[in-house]
């Protein structure tokens, strides 16, 4: 690139060009002149026209001339440099910045997929569980425990569980030491240990807590000492209306739990039945005749209205039958503590309660109620076709029919029936029953473990 710079004279004036080459250290200057006679512009170093050959001018000293600085390209340069660096770095902060606020934001993707996974996975893996008590002899005796999602217990340690009591937590009574399989889960039953309660204490009323502990597989346990892993314990407002059901009480007749006088009933009947089948196959109407009779007692027990009718309480040999308190009320409606209440009456009203109270789960109470209704239903049914049997004297045809309905009647009372013909016996009407109820009632009073 080159830059002029012009100092003209026409006819007697001089032009004096300075040319700068792009070599910014090296500047070329040169004046040139009219000639006077051809007009032509000519070199002035010369002195002479390269077109006609006339002199230009008359020798004169050189025209001084002051030679053009570079700085203005120089200038012109450095105005472009700053703005350059500055523009990239504009570009290069808005890139980082972008970049840093694209990393920010993935990481709080990253840390809160990472919070919700393993929020999830805890979920997954927390232990949990449930416990209740049964009856193995005779009374609220034994308890189950079953838990999940248990972690692999350290090298050296074991899980144990205990029954405590709440109110004396220095009483406590272990169910069991146990291992869960692969998936965390196990089912523990205190009668797997001959040596479980020796005493036979009907345990809900003492232990109404439940908790599992990790312990040194090599000790002696006495107590727990370890960390609890699950725990739970029953509301005292629930224990208070469930204590009539499973626990001996002043308040129940003959001072039984309601659940053990009806399993005593129940399992009278199941004798008797086998007994009135066993004397139709000999022809032996007097015992059947006595078979009747005694279920008849069983239903209705000693305040029934036909027991009365037919003085069955002052005959040794039928009201030696159970413990004189019926599956029947004697009197409707009735109340806990009045003595013509009935077992499965008195179960209603206190499960009705638990579940007026919300103090157990509505569908719990709701099958248990359905299966209450079924029992009373059937066991109404034996005691109609009860009373005509009552003066039999002979095992006729019509008598034989109507033993065997009864027969039919009584086994749907003990076993429950498959009313519907799908292949189960269910918590619906007319189907559960006697041998379901034990089942059902145990939920009431189980307990929740976490």
């Amino acid at each position: 690139m080159k830059v002029f710079s012009r100092k003209k004279r026409l006819m007697g004036r001089t032009e004096v060009v300075i040319i700068q080459t792009t070599n910014e250290h090296e500047t070329e200057q040169r004046e040139t002149i009219f000639c006077s006679n051809c007009r032509m512009i000519c070199d002035a170093s010369l002195n002479f026209c390269g077109r006609c050959g006339q002199r230009l001018r008359s020798p004169k000293p050189a025209l001084q001339t002051v030679p053009l600085a570079p700085s203005a390209l120089l200038l012109h340069r450095s105005r472009r440099i700053p703005f350059a660096v500055m523009l990239g770095i504009c570009i290069l902060s808005v890139l980082f910045a972008f970049g840093a606020g694209l990393f920010a934001f993935t990481r709080t993707l990253e840390a809160h997929s990472a919070s919700d996974s393993s929020q999830q996975t805890a979920s997954v893996l927390k232990p949990e569980g449930t416990a209740w008590f049964y009856d193995t002899r005779g009374q609220d005796d034994s308890v189950e425990v079953h838990i999940t999602a248990l972690p692999r217990a350290a090298k050296g340690m074991v899980y144990v569980a205990w029954l405590v009591n709440p109110y004396r937590p220095d009483q406590v009574l272990m169910i069991g030491s146990f291992t869960p399989d692969r998936t965390g889960t196990v089912s523990l039953r205190s009668d797997q240990r001959v040596d479980f309660n020796p005493q036979v204490q009907s345990l809900r009323h003492i232990f109404s807590k439940v908790v599992v502990t990790l312990e040194k597989a090599e000790e002696q346990w006495q107590k727990p000492i370890g960390t609890p892993v699950v725990q739970g314990s029953l509301n005292i407002s629930t224990l208070t209306t469930l204590t009539p059901i499973f626990v001996r009480s002043l308040y129940t007749p003959k001072q039984v739990a309601l659940l053990m006088g009806l399993h005593t009933q129940t399992r009278a009947m199941a004798r008797w039945l086998a007994n009135m089948v066993e004397a139709q196959q000999h022809g032996d109407s007097a015992n059947v005749r006595i078979d009747v009779l005694r279920l008849l007692y069983l239903l209705e027990g000693t305040h029934g209205v036909d027991v009365t009718h037919l003085n069955l309480a002052g005959q040794q040999n039928v009201a030696s039958s159970g413990d004189g308190v019926g599956l029947l009320s004697a009197t409707t409606p009735c109340k806990q503590d009045q003595h013509g209440c009935g077992y499965l009456d008195m179960v209603r009203a206190a499960v009705q309660t638990l579940m007026t109270q919300q103090l157990v789960p509505r569908p719990v109470a709701q099958k248990i109620l359905t299966t209450l209704a079924t029992m009373s239903q059937l066991a109404q049914r034996m005691q109609q076709i009860s009373l005509p049997l009552a003066t039999l004297s002979k095992l006729d045809t019509p008598t034989l029919r109507l033993l065997a309905t009864l027969e039919n009647q009584l086994d749907a009372l003990l076993n429950g029936s498959d009313h519907n013909g799908d292949g189960n016996i269910d918590p619906i009407a007319g189907e559960a029953a006697t041998a379901q109820l034990y089942t059902y009632v145990q939920q009431l009073g189980a307990i929740e473990l976490r």
